[in-house]
Parts: structure tokens; C-alpha cells; sequence
């Protein structure tokens, strides 16, 4: 085979193998089209919730994502394995037979908080509840979290709170399990889940400790502390004799870890209706270094209305301390209209915070809102957020998700961009209806990639209420391409039968100059060579 022939073949090879990833970084990131990553069921009545996706570190084509199928009440995970590009989804589920369903009527908080530990071990936290333990409203709800090292074929579950079987004053509600954080700086992952714990308004940030990879956790801590406690802790307008412990409760915690195993429960004051005072809600951060056993606590954001679903992240920018990242929505200086998107910032651990940045970017005359951010820190620094937005809708029936991202730890954030290909009409579907359950945009980062996962209604109508899975992922640098399965057969076939080729020919080759080359032609002119008798074929005839 000629040498051009064979450089052309391994030439386009190459081309092939690397299209998909087209070719250097790109300053503005790319958005990808589309991908419904829940095709694959097809029972009409479907009814899915926003996922949470996280990305596998060692790893950042592998990303999970976990959701709650709410037509069956059953938690589950999808997989992919291609940067997003299509997604699987494992037999397996991750909680027990004996505790079948996590759904629960807590709308505004992700139900599935999930983390990525040391040596790909994968970490699911998760309520866990059966018909004998009275409903997800004001039944008995357990807090499970499932631990698997195979991105989801198998697990592995531990019950962290155990509520079955509590009776009538001592039932235990435990909703919405709404974080997970892992510390994988020592010889065993310490695994942290939060939930709200109690009835209203004594509700407590609960927190469970595991110091042996997730085998076996914790009493139940509150992260506020006995916070109220100290009457001088209640809003000034507060009577008095009202200033104790049972009228002040926290809500919905968001946990981080920082490199140096410090832990951080953002929580969200809640005072008893009982209580006489105009303050609204605030939130506080509470810090631990000693796993729990002692905490401080820190006011994070001010009295503001409508304060919600305050999400808590930590980068190592910033400082000896790193950034502790807070995002939010709310709407200051007003009781009605929309809300918008607002982030705070602290680099000493939690102890002092910046004032709250909006980071939403409509028009604030047509009173559109934005709800339920998420946020993420990539590997490299940068910082993303990520709601469900209503400033292209008439009506207030359709959302979609929009995006900012900050390169510089928050200091600025650059203008939004609408990450959905279409609205989602918010008349279909769970978000709407009487049940309105609804979760923050799902959101993951790497150097490479965010991806986003978000409920789409696109193919539902009155009657299915269908809602799905649909994923989009910001590309700021190209992926390793992913072939048809197909034609990475095709091709590695034809790079085997070049491979075998060039060693036949080299073989030919070697062969000939060990016999001596080929014989060489006679020159013109020479007289040709005497040529022998032919043999018969006949047996020779005796004398």
C-alpha cells in the first residue's frame, strides 16, 4: 500500500474522531441544541420534577442526574455518559423495597440533593416513606442516602433518620431533605445530608454526620444552636414575653464543605404566626469545624420579602478562607410584584457578607419574575446561576430557564441568556396544577461544560399532563468527540486492516532480501537460457 494511500486514510480518521469537538476553547460559550433526556419512557401520564445533575470530577463526560418520577412517587437516576448528549437510565433504584417513595409536598427545594465523594463513590440524599407510615404530608418521612461507586448500576443505602413507627405528637415529618455535602480530605469521606425537621414554627436544620463513607450517620444536630434561645436574637419589634425558643424555627438548609473540612448550614429563620412583628424573613449561615458538635452562627441576608429557596455554595477564590457563594430570590422595597435574583458573597468564612448584587436583568417595570436559582462553582473558578424566568411570558403561564455567569467570584455578572429553546407552558403539568410542585433548574459545571436540567411540558396537553426531562449544556471548551457506535466499528476495522497490510508488506519485504531479491530480468540482447526437457507425465518404461 503506498505511503500517500495510508496517510490519507489516518488523515481523515483523525478529521472524524475530532469534529464534534470543533477546535480551541471559546471565549463565549456554545449552546447546545436540546435533548430530551427522558424519551425513553413513554407512558403518557409522566410526570417528572427538575432533576439535580452533578458531574463526576474524575470524569466530566460522566454526568448523573437524579429526579422524581411523581406519577410513582419512586426517585430514580439517569446517567450519561457523552457530555449530555444522550443519557441512560440504570435498573437499579436507590432506595430500599422497604422505604419505596420519596416524594414529598415540599415544593421550592431540589428533592434530591446529590455530591460526588473521593474515588468516584457518588452520594444520593433522599426522603424515604411507605403507605404504613401515613403519606408524605403529615406522615412519618425517614432520610435515607444511597451511596453508589458505579454511577448508579448499584447501591448501597443507609436510613440516617429512622421516623417509622412515631406516633401522634412524636411523628416525624422530615422534609424536604434538601442537602448533601462531602468532606474527602481524610482516609474516609465524611458524608453531611440536611433536612427540615419538626412542625411549624419550631422547624430545625437538621443535620447528620457520617465519619465512615456513609455506612452509618449521626443523631439528628440542629445547626441553629438553640439560636432562640437568646431573646436578643428575635426581630426588635418583638413583645417581650413572645421572645422564646418555640417561636423561632429554621428552614430548607443548604450545606457546603470547604477544603479544610469546615462546615456551613445556610438556613432560613422562620418566627411562629403567634409572634407579633412586621420583620420578613432573613437567613443565617451557621459554621462548624468540629462536625457538628459546636456551631457559630452568622446573619447572612436581610429582612426581605418574599426571601426564598437560598442556595449556598463554596469556591476556594477569594482568600485563605476561599468564597462562600449565596443566591436567592426576593423582592425588596416591595410586598407585591415580582421577584427577582439577588447574590451575596463572604470571604471570612461566613462571618460578613456583601451586599445583595441582583444578578436578574429585565425590565423591572413589567414586573416579570424570577424564581429558584441554583448555583455552581466550576473547577476553574467560574461561577453560574441559573432560574426559572418568566420575562418572555404573557400571562405568567410560561417560563423558561435563564443563566448568568460570573469570571471574576462574583465581583460581576454578565448579562443573562436564556438557556431553553422554547417556553414551557407552566398550565400543564405539576408546577401548575393544584399539587404546584416546583424545584430549581438543575445545574452542573467543569472546566469544560455546564449543563442544565430542567421539567419541560412541551409534550404534554390537558389530559396526559405530561412532563419531562430536557437537558442543554453552555460548551466553553470542545468535548472529546463521541461516535455512532457503528462507525467506531467501521472504522476501527479499517485501522486493524491497514495495521495488518503494512505488516504483510513489511514481512514480503523482509522475506525477499533473505532469499537473495527476486530474480533480475536478462539484459536486451542476451541469448536466452538453454531450457530443460519437460518431465513425462507417463512412468518410465524397463529395460
Amino acid at each position: 500500500m503506498k505511503k500517500s494511500t495510508v496517510r490519507l486514510v489516518l488523515t481523515a480518521f483523525a478529521v472524524a474522531l475530532f469534529s464534534q469537538g470543533a477546535a480551541t476553547a471559546q471565549e463565549s460559550p456554545t449552546l447546545t441544541e436540546p435533548v430530551h433526556a427522558t424519551q425513553d419512557d413513554l407512558v403518557p401520564s409522566r410526570t417528572y420534577s427538575s432533576p439535580t445533575l452533578a458531574v463526576d470530577p474524575e470524569n466530566d463526560r460522566n454526568i448523573v442526574a437524579a429526579f422524581v418520577e411523581m406519577r410513582t412517587r419512586v426517585c430514580g437516576i439517569m446517567r450519561s455518559t457523552d457530555g449530555g448528549q444522550t443519557w441512560t437510565r440504570p435498573d437499579a433504584l436507590p432506595a430500599p423495597a422497604s422505604y419505596p417513595f420519596c416524594l414529598h409536598g415540599s415544593g421550592g427545594v431540589t428533592q434530591t440533593p446529590m455530591a460526588f465523594g473521593s474515588e468516584g463513590m457518588l452520594y444520593l440524599g433522599l426522603a424515604g416513606w411507605d403507605e404504613q407510615d401515613g403519606g408524605m404530608r403529615s406522615g412519618n418521612i425517614s432520610v435515607l442516602v444511597s451511596r453508589s461507586d458505579d454511577l448508579g448500576e448499584s447501591w448501597q443505602t443507609t436510613i440516617a433518620r429512622d421516623a417509622r413507627g412515631f406516633e401522634d405528637d412524636d411523628i416525624e415529618n422530615n422534609r424536604p431533605v434538601s442537602a448533601i455535602a462531602v468532606d474527602t480530605s481524610g482516609a474516609q469521606d465524611t458524608v453531611y445530608v440536611a433536612w427540615r425537621s419538626g412542625s411549624f414554627p419550631t422547624t430545625i436544620p437538621a443535620v447528620a454526620v457520617s465519619t465512615d463513607g456513609g455506612e452509618t450517620f449521626s443523631d439528628p444536630i440542629d445547626a441553629k444552636a438553640g439560636f432562640f434561645d437568646d431573646p436578643d436574637n428575635f426581630p426588635d419589634d418583638v413583645p417581650e414575653d413572645q421572645r422564646v425558643a418555640e417561636n423561632g424555627g429554621g428552614n430548607n438548609p443548604s450545606m457546603v464543605v470547604d477544603a479544610d473540612g469546615t462546615v456551613y448550614v445556610l438556613w432560613e429563620r422562620l418566627l411562629s404566626r403567634d409572634v407579633d412583628t412586621e420583620a420578613e424573613r432573613n437567613s443565617y449561615v451557621s459554621r462548624s469545624t468540629d462536625r457538628g458538635e459546636t456551631w457559630e452562627i452568622f446573619e447572612v441576608a436581610p429582612e426581605l420579602p418574599n426571601l426564598g429557596t437560598s442556595i449556598m455554595r463554596w469556591s476556594p477564590e477569594g482568600g485563605a478562607d476561599g468564597s462562600l457563594h449565596v443566591a436567592y430570590h426576593a423582592k425588596p422595597d416591595q410586598t407585591q410584584g415580582d421577584a427577582d435574583i439577588y447574590y451575596q458573597r463572604s470571604t471570612d468564612a461566613g462571618e460578613t457578607w456583601t451586599e445583595p448584587t441582583l444578578i436578574s436583568d429585565d425590565d423591572p417595570e413589567a414586573l416579570h419574575s424570577q424564581l429558584l436559582p441554583n448555583l455552581e462553582v466550576g473547577p476553574d473558578g467560574r461561577l453560574e446561576a441559573a432560574w426559572w424566568d418568566f420575562r418572555d411570558n404573557i400571562g405568567n403561564h410560561t417560563n423558561d430557564v435563564y443563566h448568568a455567569v460570573s469570571f471574576d467570584n462574583g465581583e460581576t455578572w454578565s448579562e443573562n441568556r436564556r438557556i431553553t429553546d422554547q417556553g414551557i407552558d407552566r398550565s400543564i403539568g405539576p408546577w401548575g396544577g393544584g399539587f404546584d410542585m416546583r424545584m430549581p433548574v438543575g445545574m452542573a459545571v467543569s472546566d469544560a461544560h455546564t449543563i442544565f436540567g430542567y421539567s419541560d411540558t412541551r409534550h404534554g396537553d390537558e389530559l396526559t399532563q405530561t412532563q419531562d426531562i430536557y437537558t442543554a449544556a453552555l460548551q466553553y471548551e470542545p468535548l472529546p468527540a463521541t461516535f455512532p457506535r457503528v462507525l467506531a466499528y467501521v472504522l476501527a476495522a479499517v485501522i486493524g486492516l491497514l495495521f495488518v497490510g503494512l505488516i504483510l508488506v513489511a514481512a514480503a519485504f523482509f522475506a525477499r532480501r533473505a532469499g537473495g531479491g527476486p530474480p533480475t530480468k536478462p539484459s536486451r540482447g542476451a541469448p536466452e537460457p538453454e531450457s530443460k526437457p519437460a518431465r513425462s507425465s507417463k512412468p518410465a518404461q524397463k529395460a
